[in-house]
């Protein structure tokens, strides 16, 4: 199984977990999901709108892979500085950079945190960041 398929497979589990949360109504059989450098999904909602989403994995799948190895014995040290805000930076500037295929208007952010806790500082420290830099912002909405 490839490595794009095995990343599908894990995108449309969080994207139909994620439709269950939000507030759109999203007609399930309308989700076709999209490969690079168009955002990873493409849907519609009841509205007859048509958004894109990009979503995008904030766990360091090496890093992970690296920890749980046990073959390997002296892990070594990571600096790991706001993964979440890095990440939304980096999407972002893709977008600004017009390096995403856009078959609509409206394109949104989903970071999803696979397994990762959520630790309790998140809860205050995310959205002041997104607050703190709304004026950067390209996606028309970044949910977490």
């Amino acid at each position: 199984m490839s490595n794009l398929f095995k990343q599908q497979q894990e995108e449309r589990a969080v994207f139909e977990n994620f439709m269950r949360v939000c507030e759109y109504l999203i007609i399930k059989e309308s989700i076709q999901q999209q490969t690079p450098p168009s955002p990873d999904i493409l849907c519609k909602l009841e509205t007859g709108f048509t958004i894109e989403f990009e979503l995008t994995n904030s766990i360091d799948r090496q890093l992970a892979q690296k920890m749980n190895d046990n073959k390997i014995t002296d892990k070594g040290g990571f600096c790991n500085n706001e993964p979440i805000e890095e990440l939304i930076l980096q999407k972002n500037n893709k977008l600004k950079l017009s390096e995403y295929q856009l078959c609509t208007d409206r394109i949104e952010l989903l970071v999803y945190l696979g397994l990762m806790p959520v630790w309790p500082y998140w809860h205050k420290r995310i959205p002041q960041f997104l607050e703190r830099n709304r004026n950067l912002w390209c996606f028309d909405r970044i949910w977490i």
